[in-house]
């Protein structure tokens, strides 16, 4: 049954194991520790500063400063100002909750964006890697015996490729979600909040498994050839050990990401390095 899962981060687990019939939330395992999620604060900003300007008003006016999902909950689930109140009660009617409810619909559309802040996260720490990998691909071509090895100029070409595309992938994922969470704030229901966490947790697994499969590739190239190693044994590396399971990740990459295909045609490295 493990060995069947595309990947074992958090919340990719947490929805396989749910389709599994699992309970997941007596495990606290499968939950991100505070300082975790307190590091993740800056990229959960993007998501919960409309929330706040919708209640509070714009940032430059609110003055109010979130550090936390639990200080965001907190401040809704006690609004400080008579507005806020109202907008509260406003956002409940289009959400067809009760004010009480409020609280356990931020605690929702916190730990769906939440999910989204950590994969960014994931990405941002493995996008030098990938650029180290893929500048040691260079070098190792410079070598004039080697870049005369066939075999090895194509599984440099197709690992590159393929590592590019999935990369890619992710991008136009991460712009599909920001898109879901932009339209659900140009008009606020139960049903816009809905679809919107449908399409964000139907890209959670090929995410985290596209997420994991290059993690453990540049890992191993990492950990093999972090400090140095002659050309050969990269060389043999490369064919022997990189090129495996590639092909696999691409098309988990791919999976339902054709609708996005045309969203941002610029190179992945472009906007990388960008």
């Amino acid at each position: 049954m493990l060995a069947r899962m595309k990947s074992f981060d958090i919340y990719t687990l947490r929805i396989q194991f749910r389709e599994m019939h699992i309970d997941t939330e007596s495990f606290d395992s499968l939950r991100l520790s505070p300082e975790k999620v307190a590091e993740l604060t800056p990229y959960m900003k993007e998501f919960t500063q409309p929330l706040i300007d919708r209640i509070y008003g714009p940032a430059d006016d609110s003055g109010t400063d979130v550090n936390g999902l639990g200080e965001l909950v907190n401040l809704f689930a006690v609004p400080n100002k008579e507005d806020a109140l109202r907008n509260l009660r406003l956002m409940a009617e289009k959400l067809n909750i009760s004010l009480r409810e409020v609280p356990k619909f931020l605690e929702d559309y916190g730990d769906v964006y939440l999910s989204i802040a950590y994969f960014k996260d994931c990405l941002d720490a493995l996008v030098p890697q990938i650029l180290c990998f893929e500048e040691s691909m260079k070098n190792l071509m410079k070598n004039h015996q080697l870049r005369n090895d066939r075999r090895l100029t194509h599984s440099i070409e197709h690992i590159c490729e393929k590592v590019s595309d999935v990369t890619q992938s992710v991008l136009n994922r991460f712009n599909s979600i920001e898109n879901h969470s932009r339209s659900f704030w140009e008009k606020v229901s139960a049903d816009s909040f809905a679809r919107a966490k449908r399409s964000i947790q139907a890209d959670h697994v090929a995410i985290g498994a596209v997420m994991c499969g290059l993690s453990v590739k540049m890992d191993g190239w990492q950990d093999r050839f972090g400090t140095g190693g002659s050309l050969m044994n990269r060389a043999n590396f490369v064919m022997f050990d990189m090129i495996q399971g590639m092909d696999l990740i691409s098309a988990i990459g791919k999976d339902g990401d054709g609708k996005h295909a045309s969203d941002n045609p610029a190179p992945a490295w472009a906007r990388l390095q960008a």
